[in-house]
């Protein structure tokens, strides 16, 4: 695991796409779990802030043995979003994905991450 102490974070400036970003990333997400409440947390959904470029997503379930069913995970990935078991190993109540969008010309990785 990185040394995350050492691990620089770039700010950028308050994109004014990072709310469709979200809402894009909401419909996906929302097209696999149908009842879930989709929230836009973090630094990227307060207008005006700067931020690391990644959009923070937190989903409420009712059950999330239900989301890490393989077919779910399976409809994730195909989303872009990876399974990162080993981030809530501990809590049965927690499940942790994340994609990074690297973007060739920039040295920044626009990301989204999903916690449910």
């Amino acid at each position: 695991m990185a040394d995350r102490a050492h691990t620089v974070v770039e700010l950028v400036p308050y994109d004014r796409d990072w709310p469709e970003r979200f809402s894009v990333s909401a419909a996906e997400i929302a097209a696999v779990l149908h009842s879930a409440r989709i929230e836009h947390v973090g630094s990227t959904s307060v207008p005006g802030l700067s931020s690391e470029d990644t959009i923070d997503i937190a989903v409420g379930v009712r059950d999330v043995a239900e989301v890490l069913a393989p077919r779910i995970v399976d409809q994730l990935e195909r989303l872009g979003f990876d399974y990162l078991p080993g981030s809530f190993a501990d809590d049965p109540d927690h499940a942790f994905f994340q994609t990074i969008q690297r973007t060739p010309s920039l040295s920044r990785c626009p990301g989204r991450v999903l916690s449910a």
